[in-house]
């Protein structure tokens, strides 16, 4: 399918909605950094209408958070115009019961996890192909766990893209996908 098309057709709305996690991981093992324009753009045709973008991801507290990682937030905002939306990224302390021979159990180490912002990105999706906000989405993702949320909102006649790396795309979000983008077969078009 040509997703960047100059033929005169209906304006299509579309949103596209970005598992922050799963990008990051992902552009993480590529020796390149992704600009996040280029990749909205990716998926416009000529006269398309972007309703939204939105980057869901789980953010610590402003405190906690690492100079990088504000700045990025910050171009996705201003510079790139995608919307983010966030959960708490929590913190588990566990205690440390061994170092060495010596059992120490007032110290403590913690593991950052999030809970929530798949669960947020699927029902944003669901509810705007209910409220007809959009005629197609783009999902980036290879999560799984995202295709009870397809099956929704394909049974609302929305069709669903699913825009993700070969490696990382699971099987069964390939066969439930309307259709497949692999970014890795356009890098050269959304590298920074």
């Amino acid at each position: 399918m040509n997703y960047n098309t100059s033929e005169p057709r209906r304006r299509i709305f579309k949103a596209i909605y970005l598992d922050g996690s799963f990008l990051f991981h992902c552009v993480n093992g590529l020796s390149t950094r992704i600009n996040y324009k280029k990749l909205i753009q990716l998926f416009l045709n000529t006269g398309d209408w972007l309703v939204t973008a939105n980057y869901y991801t789980a953010l610590p507290n402003e405190y906690d958070m690492e100079e990088k990682h504000r700045n990025f937030i910050k171009v996705l905002k201003k510079d790139v115009k995608v919307r983010v939306r966030s959960v708490p990224l929590l913190k588990s302390y566990e205690p440390i019961t061994e170092i060495g021979t010596a059992s120490l159990s007032s110290l403590q180490h913690h593991t950052r996890y999030s809970k929530g912002e798949d669960i947020l990105l699927a029902s944003e999706m669901v509810r705007d192909a209910a409220l007809n906000r959009y005629d197609c989405c783009i999902l980036l993702t290879g999560d799984a766990d995202f295709v009870p949320a397809v099956h929704l909102v394909q049974d609302l006649g929305k069709p669903v893209i699913v825009a993700a790396f070969h490696g990382s795309l699971s099987h069964q979000l390939e066969l439930e996908a309307s259709d497949v983008i692999y970014l890795d077969e356009h890098l050269e078009k959304i590298k920074l």
